[in-house]
């Protein structure tokens, strides 16, 4: 569900991205792969498919993607938060610990 200004939030992101994850070989995919996957898992609004003002070539959607590895310090990030491990070439690996969450996720849905 797209936030009040009618995008995708990080954490709407961030939560179709472990479910991305979860289903893929290994649990790993990389941020191509993942970008390539995110409109299967998110209803992108028109807000989402404008030009990011700050990466030329991007759409919003995409940059908000790339946001988690970027933000991956911060306190709410999936990475921080050991959901996620970042692999060689700025993919992601869903943890355990992200199973386990994305498993709590859907239960409550």
């Amino acid at each position: 569900m797209p936030s009040k200004t009618g995008r995708t939030t990080e954490r709407e992101m961030s939560f179709a991205v472990l479910r991305y994850l979860s289903r893929q070989p290994f649990g790993e995919a990389s941020q191509e792969q993942i970008r390539a996957a995110m409109p299967q898992y998110l209803n992108l609004t028109e807000g989402d498919l404008g030009d990011s003002l700050t990466r030329p070539g991007e759409k919003l959607w995409e940059q908000i993607a790339r946001n988690i590895n970027s933000h991956k310090n911060n306190s709410t990030s999936i990475v921080n938060l050991g959901y996620v491990d970042p692999v060689s070439g700025g993919g992601l690996r869903i943890t355990d610990k992200g199973r386990e969450f994305l498993s709590k996720l859907d239960e409550s849905e």
